[in-house]
């Protein structure tokens, strides 16, 4: 389980440019790796794509920048 939020983590927030989804500052890492696997449960066509792009599309779809 650690290993998985640590991925999910560390990838959410070297994609974050600031202009394709913005993570409030007060989000715990749980809550992060709670948003992707959500959004697999949700989306199960889905899970063929990369791990970055799947993270990319939960976090840009949850927090987009305004």
């Amino acid at each position: 389980k650690g290993m998985c939020r640590g991925y999910i983590n560390g990838l959410a927030h070297g994609l974050t440019d600031g202009e394709s989804f913005c993570i409030p500052e007060a989000v715990k890492y749980s809550q992060i790796e709670d948003i992707v696997k959500k959004h697999l449960k949700e989306h199960p066509e889905t899970r063929h794509i990369q791990l970055h792009g799947l993270v990319w599309d939960a976090l840009t779809k949850t927090w987009p920048c305004k």
